[in-house]
């Protein structure tokens, strides 16, 4: 009987493991189209086209029941990059400086915390998102703020 349990356990455990990717693996199928939805919006507003990239490593470390919060907050990164650098390039100056200062936006997820962050460094805008919040494209503004 203790290796009827033991081998059920073993299934039951494996089992888990082997389907844990298949939701994110669906998620991710959107973030590509989104990608390029917002590289061409910057390309059409600045005249240059960063490279908008997530890193899939860390959104499969997102919980399954979670994965439709985190889905859902990249694709809104996406999309609040994309608005505030066309906000920001609303003249010819404005377009230099961006595209000599804005060269990559990247996006991780975190399953600790609550608060999403970004930063900038060479060229590259690093967003970290949760399961709770998207950066909403303000960091990234109050950083072009500066320029």
């Amino acid at each position: 009987m203790r290796k009827l349990v033991l081998a059920a356990s073993v299934f039951v455990f494996t089992s888990g493991v082997a389907f844990a990717g298949k939701p994110h693996r669906e998620a991710a199928k959107e973030f590509g189209p989104k990608s390029k939805e917002a590289s061409e919006t910057v390309k059409s507003a600045c005249g240059c086209a960063p490279a908008f990239v997530w890193d899939m490593k860390s959104f499969e470390q997102t919980p399954n029941d979670k994965v439709s919060d985190y889905s859902n907050n990249i694709k809104k990164e996406f999309e609040d990059l994309a608005k505030t650098a066309k906000d920001f390039c609303n003249d010819a100056t404005s377009k230099k400086i961006f595209c000599s200062k804005v060269k990559k936006f990247q996006i991780f997820t975190k399953t600790t915390g609550d608060d999403a962050d970004t930063k900038y460094a060479n060229g590259v805008f690093s967003i970290t998102t949760t399961h709770q919040m998207a950066s909403g494209g303000y960091a990234m503004k109050s950083e072009m703020e500066k320029w």
